[in-house]
């Protein structure tokens, strides 16, 4: 009789030690998913709202009345002011998402540099932004205001901005009608500063 207490007693500690072995597992389980979920609500966002105006495309407007209207992206936040910028120029490049929108410039358009001092922004862009494509309904003149206008309206310490291309200031005279623009969300922006 004694061996058999014995055996039972055994087996009950046997039992007891697998199940705080699964117990400590398991509380393990929980303790990491409840750290997690706290790193998952109270984490830093990281990720910034941009937009980008692009012309519209529709069959009642003129070509002369260019209207404008904007996507809405999410960048992340990078380092520094200029990597932001640049950044979303290239998303810019990378044009529209809807299909009633039109490029502001051609899509194998290459950003070559791009430099930030004292609140000036230099952009050196390849030759072909300015070449007319079928998803382009901006003359050269427009396309640089439009990129000018869009680092504006999403970078607010930026006060001038130089555009080139391949280096080179381009002559936009032939193409230069107005110097304001008009978005859809009602407000006027003056290109004045964008040259």
């Amino acid at each position: 009789m004694k061996n058999n207490r014995r055996s039972i007693y055994k087996q009950n500690i046997n039992r007891l030690r697998i199940e705080k072995k699964y117990a400590a597992i398991g509380m393990s389980f929980f303790v990491i998913l409840l750290i997690s979920i706290f790193f998952f609500i109270f984490r830093e966002d990281n990720d910034v709202k941009r937009t980008i105006f692009f012309p519209e495309v529709t069959f009642a407007t003129e070509i002369d009345e260019k209207s404008y209207s904007g996507e809405e992206r999410v960048m992340p936040y990078l380092a520094s002011y200029e990597e932001n910028v640049e950044l979303y120029v290239n998303e810019v490049i990378l044009g529209p998402i809807r299909p009633n929108h039109a490029e502001i410039i051609p899509k194998n358009t290459k950003l070559l540099t791009i430099m930030l001092r004292d609140n000036a922004l230099y952009i050196n862009l390849s030759g072909n932004s300015l070449l007319d494509s079928e998803n382009t309904i901006l003359n050269a003149a427009e396309r640089v205001n439009a990129i000018g206008s869009n680092i504006k309206y999403n970078f607010k310490n930026i006060k001038s901005i130089y555009i080139f291309i391949n280096g080179q200031i381009p002559d936009l005279s032939a193409h230069y009608q107005d110097n304001t623009y008009n978005f859809s969300d009602g407000k006027n922006y003056n290109l004045d500063n964008i040259k």
